[in-house]
């Protein structure tokens, strides 16, 4: 790490103080001032370690925190003058938190050792005070800010552990997805640097698609959702993680919700489908052919929506049927794409077709309801149109078509107040 690289890095230290602190080891070292740029570099770091505890213990009565806290507060107050707590203090913090790995502790007893021969310099047999040299101090501040001050605080206990049980937590209120993406941004991705993101990640996919635990099936819902929302967030290096670790990511059960929950993921984020091996793309396709539900939500498996969308029409035409809330997911899931077409037509067709008044109210509760904010205005005219040319008594004569189509009209008027609805009276006949 060159001089320009630490300047650069020095804008990530996570705490505000310390970074205002650590000028002033940048500023002694670029000055040739290696001794006193030593002495003050492991100031910044105890007192970094120091803002992090505090935060844990504050915001999440970490006790491992408090107790090292209380450690440090009973040492100085038996012996005010002596250091010995500050390296009793970095060994406890890699001991008893996960802030510190082994190396670097050891990196970090380096640093208190020249930095006690900086403040307390010794004669040389030359006669020399003791100086480290520019290279020495350069790799001190580079250890420094890579063990110590870009870390966040929230690496100081177990992570997953403490992130996991949180969402559990969040769950019972029933958050809608802006929510939960809302509160895992605030409280956790601003804090968590990508790579740490990625280890939940990680983790959290292996809970969530894997485990099949009573724990794992109480939280799968919200764990799913958390993922979508740490995809949308660094969906490129996650992205990467997933082709680097295929094998990993591929490791799935199919036992319970499982897939279920894998293949509303990749309703979101299909591009992950062509990164896992046939371990779990096997199991997904005969997910996708257990059912009409089940293949419809499973676009993604086909070469394109249009392929898969054709051959949902096809056997719906067919006479098989699926739920709203499979054709509401298949509106959101391809909102931008034009296929949806193809179901949006179908569904226009089928309803008035529909051979009882039960099949036509299911079928625009099942098939027209969930698309209405979707429909283009063509599409709104292509079903008025229908309304002027249709004579089917099963659709018009059924006690339901007033509320139904009034569900219609006020979506028109909302959103195409330009479409003349009084050029259509069969439609306004049909919403008294």
């Amino acid at each position: 790490m060159n001089d320009h690289s630490i300047e650069l890095t020095s804008e990530e230290i996570f705490d505000s103080r310390s970074k205002r602190n650590f000028a002033e080891v940048y500023g002694c070292y670029a000055n040739g001032h290696y001794r006193s740029a030593v002495v003050m570099l492991w100031s910044v770091v105890v007192t970094d370690i120091l803002f992090k505890l505090e935060q844990l213990a504050n915001a999440y009565s970490d006790k491992a925190s408090q107790d090292i806290l209380t450690a440090v507060s009973t040492a100085q107050s038996q012996n005010p003058k002596s250091p010995e707590w500050e390296l009793t203090l970095i060994r406890d913090v890699q001991g008893k938190t996960e802030l510190l790995d082994t190396s670097e502790l050891i990196q970090l007893e380096q640093l208190q050792q020249l930095r006690h021969l900086s403040a307390h310099p010794v004669l040389t047999q030359g006669d020399l005070l003791f100086t480290p040299n520019r290279e020495t101090v350069r790799a001190q501040i580079r250890n420094s800010l890579e063990a110590v001050l870009t870390k966040p605080p929230i690496l100081g206990r177990k992570v997953f552990d403490h992130f996991t049980e949180d969402i559990a937590q969040l769950s019972q209120q029933s958050p809608d997805y802006s929510e939960i993406s809302s509160y895992v941004e605030a409280k956790y991705l601003r804090q968590l640097a990508v790579p740490a993101i990625a280890r939940i990640f990680r983790c959290l996919w292996r809970v969530t698609f894997k485990t099949t635990d009573s724990r794992a099936d109480e939280n799968r819902d919200i764990n799913e959702q958390v993922l979508e929302v740490l995809f949308a967030k660094h969906g490129s290096y996650l992205s990467n993680q997933l082709a680097e670790s295929r094998d990993y990511f591929s490791d799935i059960s199919a036992a319970g919700g499982n897939l279920h929950m894998l293949s509303r993921f990749l309703r979101k984020y299909s591009q992950v489908y062509r990164l896992l091996t046939p371990a779990a793309t096997v199991p997904i396709s005969a997910f996708a052919g257990s059912s009409l539900e089940n293949f419809a939500g499973c676009w993604f498996i086909s070469d394109s929506p249009d392929t898969h969308l054709s051959q949902l029409v096809d056997r719906l035409n067919a006479g098989e049927s699926i739920s709203s809330e499979t054709i509401a997911s298949l509106c959101e899931s391809l909102a931008s794409s034009d296929s949806l077409s193809l179901i949006f037509d179908c569904g226009i067709n089928l309803y008035f077709q529909s051979a009882s008044y039960d099949e036509a109210s299911n079928r625009f509760f099942d098939l027209l309801r969930p698309c209405l904010n979707h429909y283009s205005r063509e599409r709104f005219e292509e079903f008025l149109s229908f309304c002027e040319s249709s004579n089917n008594s099963q659709v018009f004569a059924r006690s339901r078509v007033g509320r139904d189509h009034r569900i219609v009209r006020d979506v028109i008027t909302r959103r195409f107040p330009v479409i003349d609805l009084n050029a259509y009276p069969g439609f306004l006949r049909s919403v008294v």
